[in-house]
């Protein structure tokens, strides 16, 4: 591809759920004790159940399809209707479009340029999904039982010009009686907003692409109007670093949870996580469990804390 020209690449489709807060001064025993006396924050939370249409595993040829009267349904551009747009980031911005199918049906499809606006003549270069026949609503919609449909694309970066390489995508729909009024994706020590328009939402960034185990898990997050959590989804985590499925995944998560010396930011991590609520809600390293247990007071009003550590390093490592 030369400099200045348009995408195409790999859409990885995933199914697809906290947010958390940084401390940053170190541990102050007799604060942390009275808010273990606290009354512990609520959140509210959704339990959401992925849902998408599933693919066929079996990919024919052009030719094949004719044979056995089977033909592949496409987008019909010249009907396609707008849902958003968004930047993703490398100066580029991805379009989402509902059309119907060259067969009856309907197509989800994106496209992806240097454009603010989309245009319905480009080229389907951000993935597709379409259905054979019937129906009049777009495929990417959630339903009461599955409030929150999350899809995630990534391709991945090749030798060449950097800025032909476009970011991670997230997209999706949020069930409308949620009233939900902002989406996020959401990890320890960050966040991004995704564009919300008629319960579709649409973003990306550069930061989405294999990041560091520290900042896992990841999640899509709706919000109500007042800043209430109403509906979560994970981002699964071996297709955000380009792995090839779950074991892969905790290999190196492993390696990485068990290995190198432990700061004291992240032992205070440890620490504040479990006196928030008396749970730990966050992904930590095995190493930095044990050296946080080993850091606590010797006083019996820390002995609930040190034995939670205790067992939460022994259920990790």
């Amino acid at each position: 591809m030369t400099h200045g020209s348009e995408p195409r690449f790999g859409d990885v489709a995933e199914l697809l759920d906290v947010y958390t807060r940084v401390p940053l001064a170190g541990p102050a025993w007799e604060e942390v004790h009275r808010r273990s006396r606290a009354r512990p924050r609520r959140i509210a939370l959704v339990t959401v159940i992925a849902f998408m249409a599933a693919a066929p595993a079996l990919a024919l040829n052009s030719s094949v399809r004719s044979f056995v009267g089977l033909t592949r349904p496409e987008p019909v551009l010249k009907q396609a209707v707008p849902l958003l747009s968004a930047p993703v980031g490398n100066g580029f911005w991805v379009h989402a479009w509902t059309a119907p199918s060259s067969t009856g049906g309907r197509c989800d499809f994106k496209t992806v340029d240097r454009r603010p606006t989309g245009r319905t003549t480009a080229e389907v270069n951000g993935g597709s999904a379409c259905s054979s026949d019937g129906g009049r609503e777009p495929l990417t919609r959630a339903l009461p039982d599955h409030p929150l449909v999350v899809g995630l694309g990534i391709s991945r970066r090749l030798k060449g010009v950097p800025a032909n390489w476009v970011p991670p995508i997230v997209s999706g729909a949020v069930l409308p009686s949620l009233n939900a009024t902002r989406v996020e994706v959401v990890w320890n020590g960050g966040s991004l907003r995704l564009r919300l328009h008629d319960n579709y939402f649409l973003g990306g960034s550069p930061e989405l692409y294999m990041p560091p185990f520290k900042n896992f898990p990841y999640f899509v997050v709706a919000y109500d109007s007042v800043g209430k959590e109403v509906a979560r989804r994970r981002l699964e985590s071996p297709a955000l670093l380009l792995m090839n499925g779950w074991k892969a995944y905790s290999r190196a998560y492993t390696t990485w949870k068990q290995g190198g010396p432990v700061s004291a930011r992240e032992r205070k991590q440890v620490i504040d996580d479990w006196f928030d609520n008396g749970k730990m809600d966050h992904v930590h390293r095995c190493a930095a469990v044990r050296a946080a247990t080993g850091v606590l007071p010797t006083d019996q009003r820390f002995a609930s804390a040190r034995d939670a550590l205790a067992a939460h390093a022994r259920h990790i490592c």
